[in-house]
């Protein structure tokens, strides 16, 4: 099993937010990630 990708994010508050990469989804030429909360 691959290890996730981290990567961090700021929140509405300027808080780091420490990201798990998902999944990514191409559609029509664009890239959508999908990340959650890392716990």
């Amino acid at each position: 099993m691959a290890h996730n990708e981290i990567f961090k994010i700021q929140d509405t508050h300027g808080n780091d937010v420490e990201m798990e990469l998902i999944d990514v989804i191409k559609m029509d030429s664009k890239e959508y990630i999908i990340a959650g909360p890392k716990n």
